[in-house]
């Protein structure tokens, strides 16, 4: 029988649940205003069914007198407004993994901190705190951003009165922020490409096959970003007009671009092409693979290039010996802008290849692309004086 303490102790949660959906009310089962919830309709049922039994018995009772019950309000936290916040602003996935880091790193901060609790204090330490941790400036302005959003949805849904992170400013840069990476000197280049993946050895594991050789020369010769070449898929690779490129894109659920105008047509340089380049395509094709890279894998936060962007900075320090902190794989993107400035071809036509946006408003009209003819003039007169790539081998096939 339910009419027991002990039936309705298993009965109330889903009456409570019940109750709670049809107020539109969010609150987790193991909550202690649900607790709260469930205990007062367990004391109305027993005192219902006691008035039932004591009528019953001739025993004359007075109705009481109705129970309004008011729902608590459970405390919602920080990371209860992401899913608003992805309703409401359809963002990419890039941006749903930034959003989830600022969270950890805020809930790491102040762990069990409510969002109605959350003052101007609060983000000042977060900003403070992250700024110990040796993240850069933009990375923590990113982050607070983040956390202003989701505390902006708040205000909305009347959690908070007002938004605490409003007023909060971001740290301000250093000097040196953004301009830590420098281009690769001659010597730096002719040491990466006359090193063991240059010359026919073995590829260490970590170096995922081929990719160990394509990625520094494609950086080299095209100026994209390790993530955009890391990420680039076989039906990427476009012909127009006789040009052979490759279609920098977002277009499928692994791919993201750092920007609107990162997204682009990059011509093949003819180094690449006498390398091989193209009959590894083909080698691709005829294994059914779709990814360029197809042994790169996505890491914990999304990124292809993640992993095996940690075995190249060993590479170049153990290996290559270039120990220069201010020496990266983005480097590759710094040497290629300072090569387009030797080879005199116009910032605009560089700004397109690499996918820099141009400051010029009267850029901003007209199509989509950048036309592919002068792209393909500049990648054709690119070159870097002095480097030597005859004798460069090809890396054993790693199927």
């Amino acid at each position: 029988m339910l009419e027991t303490k002990q039936g309705w102790d298993g009965l109330s949660p889903f009456i409570a649940s019940d109750w709670l959906a049809r107020q539109s009310v969010l609150m987790p089962r193991n909550s202690d205003p649900f607790k709260t919830l469930c205990y007062r309709i367990r004391q109305a049922a027993l005192q219902a069914l006691e008035t039932i039994r004591l009528r019953t018995e001739g025993v004359p009772v007075a109705s009481p007198a109705p129970l309004k019950v008011v729902a608590p309000k459970a405390k919602q936290f920080i990371a209860d407004l992401i899913e608003p916040w992805k309703i409401r602003q359809k963002p990419k996935d890039a941006s749903i993994r930034e959003f989830d880091r600022a969270v950890a790193r805020f809930n790491e901060k102040h762990p069990d901190l409510a969002v109605c609790d959350i003052e101007s204090v609060h983000i000042v330490e977060y900003r403070d705190w992250l700024t110990g941790q040796g993240l850069a400036a933009a990375t923590v302005e990113k982050h607070m951003n983040a956390i202003k959003a989701l505390l902006g949805i708040a205000v909305e849904r009347n959690l908070i009165k007002y938004n605490p992170a409003s007023k909060i400013k971001p740290p301000k840069a250093s000097k040196t922020d953004g301009q830590d990476r420098e281009p690769f000197r001659l010597a730096d280049l002719k040491l990466i490409f006359s090193s063991p993946v240059y010359r026919g050895q073995k590829i260490p594991k970590g170096g995922k096959g081929e990719a160990a050789y394509w990625l520094p020369l494609m950086a080299l010769f095209s100026g994209a970003r390790e993530e955009e070449l890391c990420q680039l898929r076989l039906d990427d690779l476009r012909e127009e007009e006789g040009v052979l490129y490759w279609l920098i894109q977002r277009k499928h659920k692994e791919q993201d671009t750092k920007t609107d105008g990162s997204i682009r047509r990059t011509p093949i340089h003819p180094e690449l092409i006498r390398l091989g380049l193209l009959d590894y395509v083909q080698d691709l094709r005829d294994r059914r693979e779709e990814w360029l890279f197809p042994l790169l894998v996505p890491d914990v936060k999304g990124n292809r290039s993640g992993n095996w962007s940690k075995w190249f900075h060993r590479y170049l320090r153990e290996t290559v010996k270039i120990t220069d902190p201010a020496l990266v794989f983005h480097s590759f993107r710094h040497t290629f802008k300072d090569v387009c400035r030797e080879c005199s071809i116009p910032e605009d036509v560089h700004d397109a290849l690499t996918g820099h946006k141009n400051a010029s408003v009267s850029r901003s009209y007209g199509s989509g692309f950048y036309p592919l003819l002068p792209l393909v003039d500049a990648i054709n007169r690119f070159g870097v004086r002095g480097l030597d790539l005859s004798e460069v081998i090809s890396p054993p096939n790693v199927g």
